[in-house]
Protein backbone atom coordinates (compact mmCIF):
# COMPACT_ATOMS: atom_id res chain seq x y z
CA UNK A 1 0.00 0.00 0.00
CA UNK A 2 2.91 2.28 1.14
CA UNK A 3 4.59 1.99 -2.78
CA UNK A 4 1.87 2.71 -4.41
CA UNK A 5 0.84 5.82 -2.56
CA UNK A 6 4.41 6.67 -3.11
CA UNK A 7 3.71 6.41 -6.79
CA UNK A 8 0.50 8.97 -6.79
CA UNK A 9 2.25 11.21 -4.57
CA UNK A 10 5.40 11.14 -6.82
CA UNK A 11 2.71 11.82 -10.22
CA UNK A 12 1.09 14.31 -8.25
CA UNK A 13 3.99 16.58 -7.26
CA UNK A 14 5.30 16.27 -11.21
CA UNK A 15 1.62 17.73 -12.20
CA UNK A 16 1.50 20.24 -9.17
CA UNK A 17 4.94 20.95 -8.50
CA UNK A 18 4.90 22.57 -4.90
CA UNK A 19 1.45 21.77 -3.86
CA UNK A 20 2.58 18.30 -2.71
CA UNK A 21 5.35 18.74 -0.25
CA UNK A 22 6.22 15.40 2.16
CA UNK A 23 6.61 15.51 5.92
CA UNK A 24 10.14 15.85 5.96
CA UNK A 25 10.25 18.67 3.30
CA UNK A 26 8.29 20.81 5.65
CA UNK A 27 10.18 23.31 7.49
CA UNK A 28 9.73 26.75 9.81
CA UNK A 29 9.18 29.09 6.22
CA UNK A 30 9.77 32.71 7.23
CA UNK A 31 7.27 35.45 5.66
CA UNK A 32 8.62 38.05 3.88
CA UNK A 33 7.03 40.94 5.38
CA UNK A 34 6.90 45.08 4.78
CA UNK A 35 6.92 47.84 7.72
CA UNK A 36 3.66 49.49 8.40
CA UNK A 37 6.13 52.50 9.14
CA UNK A 38 4.88 52.51 12.63
CA UNK A 39 7.63 50.36 15.31
CA UNK A 40 4.43 49.68 17.64
CA UNK A 41 2.44 47.95 14.92
CA UNK A 42 5.21 46.41 12.99
CA UNK A 43 6.36 44.75 16.63
CA UNK A 44 2.27 43.92 17.62
CA UNK A 45 2.08 42.69 13.96
CA UNK A 46 5.13 39.94 14.27
CA UNK A 47 7.04 42.31 11.91
CA UNK A 48 5.36 44.30 10.13
CA UNK A 49 2.37 43.01 6.91
CA UNK A 50 2.89 39.50 5.11
CA UNK A 51 3.69 39.53 1.06
CA UNK A 52 1.54 36.75 -0.03
CA UNK A 53 -1.46 36.84 2.31
CA UNK A 54 -4.84 39.29 2.70
CA UNK A 55 -5.01 41.42 5.48
CA UNK A 56 -7.34 44.07 6.16
CA UNK A 57 -7.62 47.06 8.38
CA UNK A 58 -11.44 48.16 9.76
CA UNK A 59 -12.18 51.12 11.50
CA UNK A 60 -14.48 54.24 12.22
CA UNK A 61 -14.17 57.24 9.28
CA UNK A 62 -10.69 59.19 9.79
CA UNK A 63 -9.18 56.14 12.26
CA UNK A 64 -6.19 56.75 9.73
CA UNK A 65 -7.19 53.61 7.37
CA UNK A 66 -6.17 55.61 4.08
CA UNK A 67 -3.21 56.47 5.72
CA UNK A 68 -1.41 53.61 7.08
CA UNK A 69 -2.22 51.72 3.82
CA UNK A 70 -0.44 54.61 1.85
CA UNK A 71 2.69 54.10 4.38
CA UNK A 72 2.95 50.33 3.63
CA UNK A 73 2.10 51.22 0.16
CA UNK A 74 5.45 54.07 0.51
CA UNK A 75 7.56 51.03 2.20
CA UNK A 76 6.97 48.45 -0.89
CA UNK A 77 7.99 50.73 -3.32
CA UNK A 78 11.00 51.48 -1.73
CA UNK A 79 11.43 47.45 -1.75
CA UNK A 80 11.20 48.01 -5.73
CA UNK A 81 8.17 46.38 -6.05
CA UNK A 82 4.98 47.78 -8.34
CA UNK A 83 1.41 48.71 -6.50
CA UNK A 84 -1.87 49.02 -7.66
CA UNK A 85 -4.23 51.23 -5.50
CA UNK A 86 -8.24 50.42 -6.28
CA UNK A 87 -9.81 53.51 -5.24
CA UNK A 88 -13.26 52.69 -4.97
CA UNK A 89 -14.23 55.45 -2.69
CA UNK A 90 -13.05 57.63 -5.57
CA UNK A 91 -10.60 60.27 -3.05
CA UNK A 92 -7.15 59.08 -3.69
CA UNK A 93 -5.25 62.29 -3.05
CA UNK A 94 -2.22 62.37 -4.95
CA UNK A 95 -0.72 65.25 -2.86
CA UNK A 96 -1.53 63.43 0.64
CA UNK A 97 -0.35 60.83 -1.18
CA UNK A 98 3.36 61.80 -2.26
CA UNK A 99 3.49 63.27 1.71
CA UNK A 100 3.26 60.30 2.98
CA UNK A 101 6.37 59.15 0.99
CA UNK A 102 4.33 57.38 -1.99
CA UNK A 103 6.03 57.49 -5.63
CA UNK A 104 3.50 58.67 -7.82
CA UNK A 105 5.51 57.74 -10.90
CA UNK A 106 5.24 53.94 -9.67
CA UNK A 107 1.75 53.68 -8.50
CA UNK A 108 -1.29 52.75 -10.77
CA UNK A 109 -4.25 53.88 -9.54
CA UNK A 110 -7.80 51.84 -10.46
CA UNK A 111 -11.13 53.89 -10.30
CA UNK A 112 -13.71 51.10 -10.57
CA UNK A 113 -17.52 52.11 -11.33
CA UNK A 114 -18.91 48.40 -10.45
CA UNK A 115 -17.98 46.06 -7.24
CA UNK A 116 -17.63 43.00 -9.71
CA UNK A 117 -15.25 45.45 -12.09
CA UNK A 118 -12.86 46.06 -8.69
CA UNK A 119 -13.02 42.79 -8.13
CA UNK A 120 -11.71 42.03 -11.59
CA UNK A 121 -9.26 44.50 -11.13
CA UNK A 122 -7.97 42.92 -7.93
CA UNK A 123 -7.81 39.42 -9.18
CA UNK A 124 -6.40 39.94 -12.42
CA UNK A 125 -3.55 41.86 -10.49
CA UNK A 126 -2.77 38.96 -8.11
CA UNK A 127 -2.72 36.49 -10.67
CA UNK A 128 0.07 38.28 -12.70
CA UNK A 129 2.34 37.48 -9.98
CA UNK A 130 4.13 40.60 -10.57
CA UNK A 131 2.24 42.98 -8.19
CA UNK A 132 3.94 43.64 -4.84
CA UNK A 133 0.56 44.93 -3.57
CA UNK A 134 -2.98 45.93 -4.26
CA UNK A 135 -5.18 47.66 -2.12
CA UNK A 136 -8.40 47.87 -1.98
CA UNK A 137 -10.33 51.21 -0.77
CA UNK A 138 -12.86 50.15 0.39
CA UNK A 139 -15.10 47.44 0.61
CA UNK A 140 -17.70 49.03 2.77
CA UNK A 141 -17.62 51.79 -1.05
CA UNK A 142 -18.21 48.86 -3.38
CA UNK A 143 -21.77 48.56 -5.21
CA UNK A 144 -22.56 45.55 -6.90
CA UNK A 145 -23.26 46.49 -10.59
CA UNK A 146 -26.92 44.94 -9.62
CA UNK A 147 -27.45 47.51 -7.38
CA UNK A 148 -26.27 50.38 -9.62
CA UNK A 149 -28.47 49.42 -12.34
CA UNK A 150 -31.73 50.17 -10.34
CA UNK A 151 -33.58 53.79 -10.11
CA UNK A 152 -33.12 55.15 -6.54
CA UNK A 153 -37.30 54.63 -6.50
CA UNK A 154 -36.72 51.07 -7.07
CA UNK A 155 -36.48 48.53 -3.75
CA UNK A 156 -33.61 49.17 -1.25
CA UNK A 157 -30.46 47.36 -1.82
CA UNK A 158 -30.27 43.64 -1.82
CA UNK A 159 -29.18 42.02 1.77
CA UNK A 160 -25.88 40.15 1.28
CA UNK A 161 -24.66 41.51 -2.07
CA UNK A 162 -21.54 43.02 -0.92
CA UNK A 163 -20.87 40.15 0.80
CA UNK A 164 -21.94 38.24 -1.72
CA UNK A 165 -19.62 39.46 -4.04
CA UNK A 166 -16.64 39.24 -1.39
CA UNK A 167 -17.02 35.58 -0.91
CA UNK A 168 -16.35 35.18 -4.88
CA UNK A 169 -13.62 37.82 -4.51
CA UNK A 170 -11.55 36.22 -1.74
CA UNK A 171 -11.88 33.05 -2.98
CA UNK A 172 -9.87 33.36 -6.44
CA UNK A 173 -7.46 36.09 -4.87
CA UNK A 174 -6.77 33.15 -2.32
CA UNK A 175 -6.70 30.81 -5.26
CA UNK A 176 -4.16 32.93 -6.76
CA UNK A 177 -1.98 33.54 -3.96
CA UNK A 178 -1.96 29.71 -3.92
CA UNK A 179 -0.40 30.05 -7.23
CA UNK A 180 3.69 29.10 -7.98
CA UNK A 181 6.09 29.89 -10.84
CA UNK A 182 8.59 27.24 -12.65
CA UNK A 183 10.71 27.63 -9.66
CA UNK A 184 8.04 26.62 -7.15
CA UNK A 185 8.15 29.95 -5.89
CA UNK A 186 4.57 31.09 -5.03
CA UNK A 187 3.01 34.09 -5.36
CA UNK A 188 4.02 37.19 -3.21
CA UNK A 189 1.88 39.70 -3.78
CA UNK A 190 -0.35 41.71 -0.53
CA UNK A 191 -3.89 41.73 -0.44
CA UNK A 192 -4.24 44.76 1.80
CA UNK A 193 -8.41 45.45 1.94
CA UNK A 194 -9.73 48.52 3.93
CA UNK A 195 -12.99 48.52 5.49
CA UNK A 196 -15.43 50.68 7.09
CA UNK A 197 -17.88 50.05 10.47
CA UNK A 198 -21.36 49.52 9.82
CA UNK A 199 -24.06 49.56 13.00
CA UNK A 200 -26.38 46.34 12.89
CA UNK A 201 -30.18 47.87 13.27
CA UNK A 202 -32.31 46.68 16.46
CA UNK A 203 -29.48 45.20 18.35
CA UNK A 204 -30.51 45.89 21.94
CA UNK A 205 -27.47 43.54 23.54
CA UNK A 206 -24.21 43.02 22.42
CA UNK A 207 -22.01 45.18 19.89
CA UNK A 208 -24.06 46.31 17.37
CA UNK A 209 -21.11 47.02 15.40
CA UNK A 210 -19.66 45.35 12.28
CA UNK A 211 -17.73 45.55 9.37
CA UNK A 212 -19.39 45.30 5.37
CA UNK A 213 -18.48 42.18 3.15
CA UNK A 214 -19.51 39.20 5.20
CA UNK A 215 -17.65 36.44 7.32
CA UNK A 216 -15.61 35.42 3.83
CA UNK A 217 -12.95 38.28 4.76
CA UNK A 218 -12.57 37.14 8.32
CA UNK A 219 -11.77 33.92 7.05
CA UNK A 220 -9.37 34.59 4.38
CA UNK A 221 -7.38 37.13 6.08
CA UNK A 222 -4.46 36.23 8.11
CA UNK A 223 -4.02 40.10 9.90
CA UNK A 224 -6.91 41.72 10.46
CA UNK A 225 -6.50 45.37 12.47
CA UNK A 226 -8.87 47.26 14.32
CA UNK A 227 -8.03 50.91 14.18
CA UNK A 228 -9.80 53.87 16.54
CA UNK A 229 -8.51 57.42 16.89
CA UNK A 230 -7.31 58.26 19.85
CA UNK A 231 -6.32 61.65 21.80
CA UNK A 232 -5.92 64.88 19.97
CA UNK A 233 -2.57 66.28 19.65
CA UNK A 234 -2.47 70.01 20.13
CA UNK A 235 0.00 73.13 19.74
CA UNK A 236 -0.24 76.03 21.45
CA UNK A 237 -0.21 79.42 19.33
CA UNK A 238 1.41 82.81 21.09
CA UNK A 239 -2.14 83.62 21.84
CA UNK A 240 -2.58 80.78 24.41
CA UNK A 241 -4.91 78.92 21.60
CA UNK A 242 -4.48 75.56 20.79
CA UNK A 243 -4.58 73.93 17.34
CA UNK A 244 -4.80 69.89 16.41
CA UNK A 245 -1.86 69.11 14.85
CA UNK A 246 -2.32 65.12 14.94
CA UNK A 247 -3.89 62.65 16.88
CA UNK A 248 -2.94 58.87 18.18
CA UNK A 249 -4.41 55.80 16.06
CA UNK A 250 -5.19 53.17 18.57
CA UNK A 251 -5.27 49.48 17.07
CA UNK A 252 -5.72 45.95 17.67
CA UNK A 253 -5.14 42.45 15.96
CA UNK A 254 -8.32 41.08 16.25
CA UNK A 255 -6.63 38.15 14.66
CA UNK A 256 -3.09 37.35 13.42
CA UNK A 257 -2.16 33.58 11.99
CA UNK A 258 1.60 34.91 12.04
CA UNK A 259 2.16 35.99 15.37
CA UNK A 260 0.38 36.22 18.72
CA UNK A 261 -3.37 37.79 18.29
CA UNK A 262 -5.29 40.52 20.17
CA UNK A 263 -2.47 42.97 20.52
CA UNK A 264 -2.81 46.27 21.36
CA UNK A 265 -0.54 49.78 21.08
CA UNK A 266 -0.74 53.04 19.38
CA UNK A 267 0.97 55.39 17.75
CA UNK A 268 0.70 59.40 17.14
CA UNK A 269 0.32 60.47 13.67
CA UNK A 270 0.78 64.22 12.65
CA UNK A 271 -1.03 65.85 10.32
CA UNK A 272 0.25 69.73 10.47
CA UNK A 273 3.12 71.49 12.21
CA UNK A 274 6.71 70.05 11.88
CA UNK A 275 5.91 66.51 11.68
CA UNK A 276 3.51 66.52 9.10
CA UNK A 277 2.29 63.19 7.37
CA UNK A 278 4.94 61.44 9.84
CA UNK A 279 4.51 59.01 12.39
CA UNK A 280 6.18 59.92 16.04
CA UNK A 281 8.77 57.08 15.95
CA UNK A 282 11.33 58.55 18.05
CA UNK A 283 7.90 58.69 20.63
CA UNK A 284 7.45 55.07 19.47
CA UNK A 285 11.41 53.73 20.19
CA UNK A 286 10.87 55.43 23.61
CA UNK A 287 7.99 53.87 24.90
CA UNK A 288 9.10 50.37 23.74
CA UNK A 289 12.42 51.18 24.95
CA UNK A 290 11.57 51.27 28.14
CA UNK A 291 8.69 48.17 28.00
CA UNK A 292 11.97 46.30 26.90
CA UNK A 293 14.01 47.22 29.36
CA UNK A 294 16.47 48.81 26.83
CA UNK A 295 15.99 52.55 28.39
CA UNK A 296 16.31 52.06 31.43
CA UNK A 297 14.49 54.34 34.16
CA UNK A 298 15.49 55.02 38.13
CA UNK A 299 13.12 57.41 39.12
CA UNK A 300 12.94 61.07 36.60
CA UNK A 301 16.49 59.42 35.15
CA UNK A 302 16.60 57.39 31.88
CA UNK A 303 19.63 55.99 30.69
CA UNK A 304 20.64 54.63 27.53
CA UNK A 305 24.58 53.26 27.92
CA UNK A 306 26.47 55.89 28.80
CA UNK A 307 23.87 58.16 27.68
CA UNK A 308 21.53 60.20 30.16
CA UNK A 309 18.84 62.77 30.99
CA UNK A 310 16.17 63.78 34.16
CA UNK A 311 12.91 63.61 32.94
CA UNK A 312 11.31 61.89 29.50
CA UNK A 313 10.93 65.15 27.37
CA UNK A 314 14.95 65.64 27.74
CA UNK A 315 15.69 62.64 26.69
CA UNK A 316 13.00 62.47 23.83
CA UNK A 317 14.76 65.73 23.08
CA UNK A 318 18.21 63.97 22.76
CA UNK A 319 16.87 61.22 20.35
CA UNK A 320 15.01 63.43 18.32
CA UNK A 321 18.48 65.20 17.55
CA UNK A 322 20.34 61.49 16.90
CA UNK A 323 18.42 59.56 14.02
CA UNK A 324 21.45 57.29 14.04
CA UNK A 325 21.36 56.59 17.97
CA UNK A 326 16.86 56.26 17.35
CA UNK A 327 17.69 53.28 14.10
CA UNK A 328 20.38 51.83 16.63
CA UNK A 329 17.41 51.36 19.53
CA UNK A 330 14.63 50.66 17.42
CA UNK A 331 16.53 47.65 16.11
CA UNK A 332 17.56 46.52 19.28
CA UNK A 333 13.91 46.49 20.23
CA UNK A 334 12.64 44.92 17.06
CA UNK A 335 14.90 42.04 17.95
CA UNK A 336 13.47 41.89 21.29
CA UNK A 337 10.41 42.31 20.90
CA UNK A 338 9.62 39.58 18.39
CA UNK A 339 11.47 37.22 19.93
CA UNK A 340 8.19 35.80 21.57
Amino acid sequence: MSGQLDEVLGKLKKKYGAAIVRGSEIRSIELDRVSTGSLALDIETGGGLPFGRICELYGLESAGKSTLAMKVVANVQKLGKPVVWIDAEGVFDGEWAKLLGIDLDKLTLAKPQTGEEAGDILVSVVQSGECGMVVLDSVGSLMPAMEQEKSMADEPERVGGIAALMTRLVKRTTSSLNTYDADDKWNNCLVLLLNQIREKIGIAYGNPERAPGGHAIQHACSIIVRLRRGDWIESELEGGDKVKIGHAIRFRTEKNKTFPPYRESQVNFYFSGDLKGQFDTVEEVMRYGELRGIINVAGRTYQYGELKAVGRENFLGILRADKKLVEKIKGEVMKVALHV
